[in-house]
């Protein structure tokens, strides 16, 4: 009967061992290099508006790009400048000149008859007694002592002025400077009081000649604002655009970058 004897496994290293073990370390090589690689190349980032960056973005070159936030700001800026807008017109100015020198006319109608030849005295005292209620005591004691030739050169004087004042723009909220300035236009050889009677003749008929205009002030901003034109912004090499943690500023960044 034969003796059976157990088979010693071989301890040779063979060729064939080394083929598999230099196969299986060059596919590690590889994998590890992959994957270390991945972390070595720049990644693409996209960042919208409002977006918290989760790394430093820098820029891979010198650009320039147009930043709608700071182009608001400037049109924001353009449009608060624009001064008030108001209505006047120097057609309009001289058709509110007429309309006002013709109401003058009317007015003082009276006080040129009470200065007419064929009026008699007493007649010509009760019409300047009762002419322009608006004056004051003074002022109508000035007007009843007037000869003819000194009414004339006031009425003359007043008639100058308020036809000037209506031409020129008054605005709304300039009218009662406007009226209290009246005594000191007047010229024309008048002294104070016959001054002080021609600005009180006139002074009701002092108005506005330029109102503001909400439509047109809008419209006078809006295009303020449309002539502004885009804000640009310059970065280089590597600098730092949206920073960690940083929520981004800027429009949507659509090409590769770098993230530190």
């Amino acid at each position: 009967m034969l003796t059976e004897r157990a088979t010693a496994p071989s301890s040779t290293f063979t060729r064939r061992d080394f083929v598999r073990l230099a196969v299986g370390a060059a596919i590690l090589v590889v994998a590890m290099t992959a994957i270390f690689a991945l972390d070595l190349l720049p990644r693409r980032l996209v960042i919208e508006v409002g977006d918290v960056a989760s790394a430093d973005i820098v820029a891979p070159r010198a650009q320039s790009y147009p930043s709608d936030i700071l182009t608001a700001e400037a049109r924001d800026k353009a449009s608060r400048d624009v001064d008030l807008v108001y209505d006047y017109s120097t057609e309009k100015a001289t058709q509110i000149a007429q309309v006002q020198l013709a109401k003058f006319e009317r007015q003082v109608r009276p006080i040129d008859m009470a200065f007419d030849e064929a009026t008699k005295p007493d007649e010509r005292k009760s019409l300047l007694e009762s002419a322009l209620p608006g004056l004051t005591d003074q002022v109508r004691i000035t007007l009843v002592g007037l000869t003819k030739e000194r009414w004339v050169a006031v009425r003359a004087e007043a008639s100058r002025v308020l036809d000037l004042t209506e031409r020129r723009e008054l605005r709304d909220t300039a009218v009662e400077p406007a009226k209290v300035a009246l005594t000191g236009q007047m010229a024309g050889g008048l002294n104070e009081a016959e001054r002080t009677l021609a600005a009180q003749v006139i002074s009701p008929l002092v108005v506005a000649n330029s109102s503001y205009s909400n439509d047109q002030t809008n419209l006078a901003r809006q295009d303020a604002a449309r002539a502004v034109a885009p804000v640009m912004v310059d970065y280089a090499v590597n600098e730092t655009i949206v920073r960690h943690g940083e929520r981004s500023r800027r429009s949507p960044w659509r090409p590769s970058m770098s993230s530190a």
